[in-house]
């Protein structure tokens, strides 16, 4: 083979990272590097999950068999109530199991769903979606399935800011206003839990900054009174001071100040 016919070659694995924000190719060199994943970030923010899940796909890491089998089982139940539904067209009732469902794709969406897509999902045939969205009657099971999933992290990131009480009153008398509603609400509080996110990072930004400014300070002062840094870093070190507080002293990094001690 040439080397002309070697590069005409499609590459043979696609890289995942294609399409990731500047911020989650970080996380992603992170757990590359064997960082854990965080649970809270990966309970509140979309984008870090988006990364965590990705990454798992892409190692092999982290798959549940178990969830696997179960998402097979809910699938075939709800490819099973379509085939009915369309045997005996209006006849079809949104069981207390296609609500659940529902309110579970909306949750593990963050809200980034419409209410059509999730009831098709959960087994809704598409000629009897609108007619179901629209009945009225609903507000029982989907209360019963805002219950059923309040331990979920979307849920539960609602409930802390607002209280059960709001989260639950997300039902409405028709699945489409219910679902909306839900919805509305998991994209809202996704976005606050994103912008707490940020500035906390920003914060630690900042104190970095500010920490950098003080040492390039203290080194621009001991330059300025024509004190030799590394004698004076020796000096320290001879009064019983430790390499952090040296550093500190005379604006240099811990690991100059060591090369300095180990090298005299």
């Amino acid at each position: 083979m040439t080397d002309l016919d070697v590069r005409d070659l499609e590459p043979m694995f696609q890289d995942p990272t294609v399409g990731l924000s500047k911020q989650q190719r970080v996380w992603w060199e992170g757990f590359c590097s064997g960082s854990p994943v965080q649970q809270a970030p990966y309970e509140q923010l979309s984008s870090y999950r988006a990364v965590v899940d990705l990454f798992r796909a892409s190692t092999g890491n982290g798959g549940s068999p178990a969830r696997e089998a179960f998402l097979a089982w809910q699938r075939a139940g709800q490819k099973f109530m379509r085939t009915c539904a369309e045997q005996n067209p209006n006849q079809y009732r949104a069981s207390q199991g296609t609500v659940d469902g529902a309110v579970l794709k909306v949750l593990d969406a963050d809200g980034e769903v419409t209410p059509r897509a999730v009831l098709v999902a959960a087994g809704v045939p598409v000629a009897e979606v609108a007619r179901i969205a629209g009945k009225t009657g609903a507000i029982r099971k989907f209360k019963k399935a805002l219950q059923k999933h309040v331990q979920h992290p979307s849920a539960q990131r609602m409930i802390q800011t607002e209280g059960k009480r709001e989260y639950m009153r997300t039902a409405a008398d028709t699945l489409s206003g219910s679902l909306e509603g839900l919805a509305m609400n998991m994209k809202t509080h996704t976005l606050l839990a994103e912008l707490k996110a940020n500035a906390v990072e920003q914060a630690r930004q900042i104190a970095e900054l500010q920490a950098w400014k003080a040492a390039v300070e203290i080194r621009h002062a001991v330059d300025d009174s024509g004190v030799d840094p590394r004698s004076e870093a020796l000096r320290l070190h001879a009064d019983g001071l430790g390499y952090k507080a040296i550093a500190g002293r005379i604006g240099r990094s811990q690991s100059t100040v060591r090369n300095w001690v180990k090298a005299a």
